[in-house]
């Protein structure tokens, strides 16, 4: 059911394969999973938060930078 799931959302978003679909428990782990891809997909990236974020938003924004990353707020 997830894998016919998973292909009926790539459909949705025009034409996606399927094996980009990456379903998550929630906001927490979504905000986290993203900010941590693009993380590590351009690794001399800035990342710019702003104070409203959700609260998962501003703690990965800290973790990050924590690592070396270079964070804007």
């Amino acid at each position: 059911a997830l894998e016919e799931a998973r292909g009926h959302v790539a459909a949705l978003a025009q034409g996606a394969d399927a094996r980009d679909v990456v379903f998550t428990s929630g906001a927490t782990e979504s905000n986290n999973t993203v900010m941590r891809g693009f993380a590590s997909r351009f690794p001399d990236g800035t990342v710019v938060v702003s104070s409203l974020e959700h609260h998962s938003v501003l703690a990965t924004a800290d973790d990050l930078e924590r690592a070396g990353r270079r964070v804007v707020r």
